[in-house]
């Protein structure tokens, strides 16, 4: 049902009461005529969190200081900086709490002005018209709590964003910087193995046996294959940093976990981003279910709208020429019970908004567990490959003597593949242990990046 009165500026003002010019110029004025801060929650400022954040990672860099004298913790500091994908997201942020801070003048109020939506338009209208339409719910007044809540919200929900983002990033490198070690690696012992190989064939002055040649095509096969994985592993890091794909990389010395030796011994740890955005999302989903079920003011709209159109001039009080008209109604909702409707919907939304922090902590709990396992795993097969399996090859060797002399070159060569693939084990079992310590650090959350040292214990 709505009740509406439609006619000229000059008669509706004109008689009017000044109660009824009064709620009339509310509702008709535009922003920053000194009622935004009354309308507006005041101190609270959630594009500082995400600023803060981009802007302590920038800087001016002039060109690209990754040499051969780089370590890890530098192309962290890399990636961090100049990461297009960070610095993408770290826009994308910004821009999105700034859209969230530009609120309607009037809290609750549906504004729709034509002259924005023209420009849009290739048909736009003619010359000179326009119209301004406010529909507003008077029971916003009582919402601020509410909005408040909205507010901070999504300045933590930007800011665990953003953090979400950089760890992953900050863990791929990781992961990929523990496989360029290992490559590096592996083709250093493939190449000792070969060049053992054709060193022990000149001291014996012989023609080489069918099996060296065979042990021998083996091993430069895995080094051709090995050369090629470490290609596609430097060309991810640079694509992982914005660099260009055949741009050099400093050799790693390590696999890249020596600052979290004791992340395994952490019970717990920080809460995940997940977990904090499914937090954030439960307390949202809560303060509008508790806006909902205390909320009793009547479901009514108030509504106006002024038109502006240059064809129809109409004489105004004041002697000239004016072309505006204003129209002011009152919806009342009969029939409908929309707080009723409200209601239900907040009380779906904050039983989804809980099952999917119960879901979060449980799929983190669940991937914890599963690089603890992997951890566990490899630090088994490392302390079993250097204590028992590497020392029995290498007695096996020392006691070739014994074994009779026709079947020596065959057993030496076997003892040379095992203690080849032995090492080989090794190293891919210290760079699996590295992965699974920074997924650790990744998911427990315990970490700032950059920090040099961190978690890192002598042992």
């Amino acid at each position: 049902m709505n009740c509406c009165t439609e006619g000229e500026d000059g008669p509706i003002l004109s008689r009017a009461g000044p109660r009824h010019c009064a709620f009339l110029m509310a509702l008709l004025m535009l922003p920053g005529c000194g009622l935004w801060g009354y309308f507006s929650s005041g101190d609270d400022d959630p594009s500082e969190l995400v600023s803060a954040e981009g802007d302590s990672q920038q800087g001016p860099h002039t060109r690209d200081r990754i040499d051969d004298g780089s370590d890890l913790i530098q192309l962290e500091s890399y990636l961090l900086r100049r990461s297009p994908a960070l610095v993408l997201l770290r826009n994308q942020l910004q821009d999105e709490v700034a859209a969230d801070r530009d609120e309607p003048w009037i809290p609750g109020a549906r504004i729709v002005d034509s002259a924005a939506i023209d420009q849009h338009r290739a048909d736009a209208r003619v010359d000179g018209d326009r119209s301004i339409s406010i529909d507003w719910r008077p029971a916003t007044l009582f919402e601020g709590e509410i909005r408040t809540q909205q507010l901070r919200s999504r300045g933590v929900i930007a800011s665990a964003r953003l953090r979400e983002s950089r760890s992953k990033m900050l863990r791929l490198l990781r992961e990929e910087w523990s496989q360029l070690w290992f490559h590096h690696g592996a083709m250093d012992l493939t190449n000792r193995a070969i060049e053992s190989l054709d060193l022990d064939s000149i001291a014996r002055s012989s023609a080489p046996s069918i099996q060296l040649e065979s042990l021998r095509s083996r091993w430069s096969d895995r080094l051709d294959g090995t050369q090629q994985e470490l290609g596609r592993t430097v060309t991810r890091i640079n694509s992982l940093l914005g660099r260009l794909p055949l741009s050099s990389l400093p050799r790693p010395v390590d696999a890249g976990d020596g600052r979290f030796f004791d992340v395994d011994l952490l019970p717990v740890g920080r809460l995940h981003p997940r977990e904090i955005l499914a937090a954030e999302d439960l307390a949202l989903a809560s303060s509008r279910l508790e806006q909902a079920s205390g909320s009793d003011w009547p479901e009514i709209v108030v509504g106006a709208r002024s038109s502006y159109d240059g064809d129809a001039p109409i004489a105004g009080s004041a002697g000239r020429e004016e072309s505006w008209t204003v129209t002011l109604g009152v919806e009342f909702p009969l029939g409908l019970n929309t707080a009723d409707q409200r209601r239900r919907e907040a009380i779906d939304g904050h039983g989804s908004a809980r099952a999917r922090q119960i879901l979060a902590r449980r799929s983190i709990e669940d991937e914890i567990a599963v690089a603890r396992a992997q951890l566990f795993a490899c630090i088994q097969t490392i302390d079993e490959l250097e204590q028992q399996v590497i020392p029995r090859i290498e007695e096996a060797a020392a006691n070739l003597s014994g074994v009779p002399v026709t079947d020596r070159e065959e057993a030496r060569l076997r003892i040379l593949e095992r203690l080849f693939d032995a090492r080989l084990g090794l190293l891919r079992s210290v760079s699996d242990r590295a992965r699974a310590r920074v997924s650790l650090v990744d998911l427990l959350g315990i970490e700032q990046p950059g920090a040099r040292g961190m978690l890192s214990r002598s042992r």
